[in-house]
């Protein structure tokens, strides 16, 4: 049920771009998807971070299995979104990141965002070479997440759909409830740590 729940978010989001670009142009339509199937993506790989003891004997499949997927497949096709907007606008400044005033940062948003991804992606890549500092790095992919959906509810033109943007923020909301106990999960346990050595 789980799997076919996440196909079936997929198939959605995609059939709502489909049947409102009707009469457009295919590359602006897959542009669209790419984002949307995107950002699903990397939230999906996030917010399973409050499932991890559970995920192998719910879904029968390790964490880091599942949370690569997500992940990878996340990267490639948010990377994918200001590839085909470069062909489209013939224009490859217009993923340079925005700093002039704030309100353009944010609406350029999406440009900063993919740059933290990969470097969060780097991060988790080379983790045995980086040494502890590597989860730091790693982490920073709950601020590009939400600075993606800043990007994408001002801007995003997929997002005038009001299912869209449910789901959408629904999942920003999620990823920062992730945050948050992820947080105080890391506070508990170096707590407990601290006890343990002054015992």
């Amino acid at each position: 049920m789980i799997y076919l729940s996440c196909l079936a978010l997929y198939f959605c989001t995609a059939l709502i771009v489909i049947e409102t670009d009707k009469g457009g142009e295919p590359i602006y339509t897959i542009l669209r998807i790419a984002g949307l199937w995107g950002y699903i993506s990397l939230s999906g790989a996030v917010i399973m971070n409050l499932f991890k003891p559970d995920l192998k004997r719910i879904l029968g499949r390790p964490f880091l299995q599942l949370h690569h997927l997500f992940a990878i497949s996340g990267l490639l096709l948010v990377t994918l979104h200001p590839v085909l907007f470069i062909i489209l606008s013939g224009d490859p400044s217009s993923i340079i990141p925005v700093l002039s005033s704030p309100f353009l940062f944010f609406v350029n948003g999406g440009r900063v965002a993919i740059i933290i991804v990969y470097f969060a992606f780097l991060a988790g890549l080379f983790r045995l070479k980086i040494g502890t500092r590597w989860k730091v790095i790693h982490r920073l992919v709950y601020p590009a997440l939400l600075l993606a959906i800043i990007h994408a509810n001002l801007i995003g033109s997929t997002f005038q759909n009001p299912i869209i943007r449910i789901i959408c923020n629904g999942l920003a909301v999620a990823i920062i409830i992730t945050s948050i106990l992820k947080m105080f999960k890391h506070h508990k346990k170096h707590k407990m740590e601290a006890n343990r050595r002054i015992s």
